[in-house]
């Protein structure tokens, strides 16, 4: 464990633990979006979660599918929250060109969280960990972090309509708390976020990515301060190749495998973690 990454090193530490935890550590976590190829950050988390590190956040950030993992992982079934992917969204049940006035599906993706695959929203709203989500204010044309804990449990699938509502694949903006909101299509936005993150009491920083250009994206922006004992990075290899609207099941499927394959060698697992 020696050459272990000290983020990595701090959140074993933390392995089946519930925040707040007293080791003098604030640990975050960024989850990125990006429609179907939020199956690879859901792998991520499927391992975190195998490994007892569901609640090791103090705060999450996310945006779009990232939301939605998110909220898997503090529900405590990650299992589900993958397998959705492959499961439910696949074909055109979620992505369907035949219908260009709504080519993505938000309501068939919350119907899918709420009565297929359903979410313990109570669970996650008992939950110490901050969840941020990343959207889009309408009216005011700004980006904006909404946190969960701050909408009552029956706002909660409303909040995640805001942040899935794809600009361009699903049609309008979607209302919570008397304010219009949509999901962020870039991810530019990230670099002020993650700046800000650095300036602030966070000690710890663990950011997947769901592509490999949302890594070289925020490098570009602002690569010296990710260059941290700080932050640590899960990233897609650059040779996986995947389509953020893909609809094959084998394809999704084959993505997930990698990441968990990915994240295990990084938290130095040996178990078999399988998406059945």
């Amino acid at each position: 464990m020696e050459n272990t990454h000290p983020v990595i090193q701090h959140l074993l530490a933390r392995t089946n633990k519930k925040v707040p935890i007293e080791d003098n550590r604030k640990i975050a976590l960024i989850l990125f979006g990006g429609a179907i190829a939020g199956v690879r950050g859901a792998a991520a988390e499927l391992v975190l979660n195998d490994i007892g590190l569901s609640n090791a956040f103090d705060e999450i950030y996310s945006a779009s599918a990232g939301f939605c993992n998110a909220s898997y992982l503090l529900s405590d079934n990650p299992k589900e929250g993958i397998a959705i992917y492959y499961e439910d969204l696949c074909g055109d049940k979620f992505i369907n060109y035949l219908k260009p006035w709504r080519i993505a599906d938000i309501e068939y993706v919350v119907n899918c969280v709420k009565n297929l695959k359903p979410l313990k929203v109570r669970k996650i709203l008992e939950s110490e960990t901050k969840l941020f989500v990343r959207v889009k204010d309408v009216k005011e044309k700004k980006e904006v972090l909404l946190e969960a804990h701050e909408f009552p449990d029956e706002k909660y699938f409303q909040l995640m309509r805001a942040a899935t509502a794809v600009p361009y694949l699903s049609p309008g903006a979607i209302k919570v708390g008397g304010i219009e909101y949509k999901d962020i299509i870039t991810d530019g936005g990230w670099a002020s976020i993650v700046g800000d993150i650095l300036k602030s009491d966070i000690t710890d920083l663990l950011i997947i990515y769901n592509t490999r250009r949302q890594y070289d994206l925020l490098h570009n922006k602002i690569g010296p301060l990710l260059n941290s004992d700080r932050v640590f990075e899960i990233v897609p290899e650059k040779s996986w190749k995947f389509s953020k609207l893909e609809r094959d099941a084998k394809s999704i499927k084959n993505a997930a495998e990698q990441m968990i394959e990915l994240t295990k060698n990084i938290f130095g697992v040996e178990k078999e973690i399988s998406l059945n």
